[in-house]
């Protein structure tokens, strides 16, 4: 969500934003506990929730794993959810962000049967899982698994063939267990349309950027496409290109070719800006911001003049300095344990030090 200079929500622009979503065929919100600084569910019900008919929108909210050691933690994470929100079902649940890794927890703990149980009782109309992990994961899940209905899978262009994140193969298995597939990353948290230095070479502007990379998803057999709006302008980009017909021309892929070789050779940090590394951050390091300002300044840093400033006004907004420096990693572990992107993220730590301190 739009955010103000101090750091708090645009709730002026927020509600700009949801009333625009909700004017056409745009009804889908989802949601974590975690989103928008602990916020997100609390959005939906003052935004959505109390302004239009219940029966008019989809609420989807996740259940995390990183702090699940019982099975109560379950029934009080979701009873919490559903007050937050302020509704009594929600329309898609999801465990999230499932691996290898939560998937053994969830199977200890009996995350699938309290899904099957809320499903029962009414409160939840779908049940489903996000997933970042290798295709064969996937597969064993659901054959494990047949009650679940849809799976959300991080599908674009750049990931299509990637050797590490393998979408294509993912959405195979997930079409060949008959699941209905929901979208993420579609423009790869941005990084498809923010490409303003590869503009001399493909002739298109931020909005035809981003335009190519859902088009993409758009030709696929799925069923929901979940695109990460942070401007009004975003939403009415979003609602002109879905409102037109499903074109990928050669010159389209072409285009896209391009954009795939270049952002190759730029070594960019492929984050999307989740921020679930930065929930388990002993150090409170702004992770997503630094690799971010990191990937703004590419191969060229040394060249910056007004490096260090920008680098201390992502460190120490305000001056509160309530936030740690890249060097102050302990390399723990545990923000890689939550990226979903499989980040080197301490070694990445090490070098951006390096470069901004």
């Amino acid at each position: 969500m739009p955010q103000l200079e101090d750091g708090n929500f645009n709730l002026e622009e927020c509600l700009k934003m949801f009333d625009e979503y909700m004017k056409g065929d745009f009804c889908y919100f989802d949601m974590a506990p975690g989103y928008c600084k602990g916020l997100a569910q609390t959005f939906a019900r003052e935004f959505v929730v109390k302004r239009y008919p219940r029966e008019s929108f989809l609420l989807a909210t996740k259940m995390p794993w990183w702090n699940l050691n019982d099975y109560h933690y379950y029934i009080k994470t979701f009873e919490e959810s559903l007050n937050a929100c302020g509704v009594e079902y929600f329309d898609y649940y999801l465990l999230h962000a499932l691996a290898e890794e939560s998937y053994r927890m969830h199977e200890k703990f009996g995350g699938f049967d309290f899904l099957k149980k809320m499903k029962a009782l009414g409160k939840i109309r779908r049940i489903g899982f996000s997933f970042h992990d290798r295709p064969e994961v996937l597969e064993k899940i659901l054959t494990n698994h047949p009650e679940i209905e849809f799976v959300q899978l991080q599908l674009n262009y750049f990931d299509w063939e990637d050797p590490i994140f393998r979408s294509r193969q993912l959405y195979e298995v997930a079409k060949k267990f008959g699941k209905q597939i929901l979208v993420m990353e579609p423009i790869k948290g941005g990084t498809l349309a923010k490409l303003e230095k590869i503009n001399g070479d493909i002739s298109v502007d931020r909005n035809e950027f981003a335009k190519l990379a859902l088009n993409f998803v758009r030709s696929l057999d799925v069923d929901i496409i979940l695109s990460g709006m942070s401007a009004l302008e975003h939403v009415v980009n979003n609602r002109k290109t879905f409102s037109e017909p499903i074109i990928n021309s050669a010159d389209d892929d072409n285009k896209r070719a391009k954009i795939f070789e270049t952002l190759h050779k730029t070594n960019l940090i492929p984050c999307t800006a989740c921020r679930y590394c930065e929930s388990g951050c002993p150090k409170k390091i702004p992770i997503a911001d630094i690799f971010a300002l990191r990937n703004t300044v590419g191969n060229h840093w040394e060249n910056d003049t007004h490096i260090i400033g920008r680098y201390k006004s992502v460190i120490y907004p305000r001056y509160t300095f309530e936030r740690g420096k890249a060097s102050d990693c302990i390399k723990c572990g545990e923000c890689e344990k939550r990226c979903p992107q499989k980040i080197k993220i301490r070694k990445n730590l090490v070098d951006a030090a390096k470069i901004f301190e």
